[in-house]
């Protein structure tokens, strides 16, 4: 069987202002887990990382990794990803939220942090 130590959900993190902020629910079930990812990011001087946790509870599909599977799960998430009645240009969940669209230095920069974390935790 199978055991997983934690887990990383990674939702919208393509914008090109990528603001990275402690999502309330990944706080309340995997503290450790969300905050060593912003130390690696801090560690890797990655700015998409903001030390500030959102204001909204984020219901993601990291909810049940947390709560059924009891998997410490966190949610990186930009969830001021540009949306219809926000701020231009409004890509989410319309005919433009296409690769096209996407930042590739912001998803370089998030994938380069979960890699480099993920290598520290296999060292621990």
């Amino acid at each position: 069987m199978v055991s997983y130590k934690a887990g990383v959900l990674l939702d919208m993190v393509g914008d090109r202002e990528l603001q990275l902020l402690y999502e309330r629910n990944s706080l309340r079930y995997a503290r450790d887990v969300t905050k060593s990812i912003w130390r690696t990011a801090r560690r890797l001087g990655v700015r998409a990382f903001v030390p500030r946790t959102r204001m909204q509870d984020i219901r993601d599909d990291h909810l049940p990794l947390n709560q059924i599977a009891g998997i410490p799960t966190t949610d990186l998430i930009d969830f001021d990803y540009p949306r219809p009645g926000f701020r231009a240009p409004q890509y989410w969940h319309t005919t433009k939220d296409v690769p096209e669209n996407c930042s590739g230095t912001s998803l370089a920069a998030v994938t380069w942090t979960v890699h480099e974390w993920i290598l520290e935790q296999s060292e621990k």
